[in-house]
């Protein structure tokens, strides 16, 4: 398994991944609208806004997941069905934390939906704590909807990361 930062001629690559592993994982905790306004060309202007804050993995050359990595928060930690159970999310979120350590970041935050309690859990082992529930607005072909996310948080120092 390789990890590193995404390169721009792999942005399109990024974003059929981030489409086909959000409507798997992400759909089904949200507004049945927010999925269908959600297509690949919504993901791709998001990869494009992302980068160069991304960081991929790849397995055999093919690309098995994401993270973005900016201003001390995470998102967008994305692993295909393929590799998960497999270490790939584990090692992005520590690469990911890293990266916000460099940037000088002592405190992170992420959002994660609520009713995603695998990801909840996840998180938690790895020392984020839910620091409170958010309402958040989201686009849909007929307007906006609310959905609720998780603000969650984690204290990060710099010997998690670089001893």
């Amino acid at each position: 398994m390789e990890f590193r930062v995404a390169r721009s001629d792999e942005l399109g690559k990024i974003a059929n991944l981030y489409h086909q592993v959000w409507h798997e994982t992400q759909a089904p905790h949200q507004h049945q609208d927010i999925a269908s306004f959600r297509d690949i060309s919504f993901m791709q202007e998001r990869i494009d806004a992302f980068y160069p804050n991304i960081i991929i993995a790849l397995d055999e050359g093919n690309l098995v997941a994401l993270v973005i990595a900016k201003e001390a928060r995470l998102s967008q930690l994305f692993v295909a069905n393929t590799v998960r159970g497999m270490g790939v999310g584990q090692r992005l979120l520590e690469l990911g934390e890293a990266k916000l350590v460099a940037e000088g970041a002592l405190r992170a935050t992420l959002n994660c939906l609520v009713g995603n309690d695998g990801a909840r859990r996840f998180y938690e082992r790895n020392g984020w704590q839910v620091s409170e529930t958010q309402s958040k607005t989201a686009q849909t072909h007929s307007g906006s909807v609310t959905i609720k996310a998780w603000e969650m948080e984690k204290q990060l120092d710099v010997f998690d990361h670089f001893t």
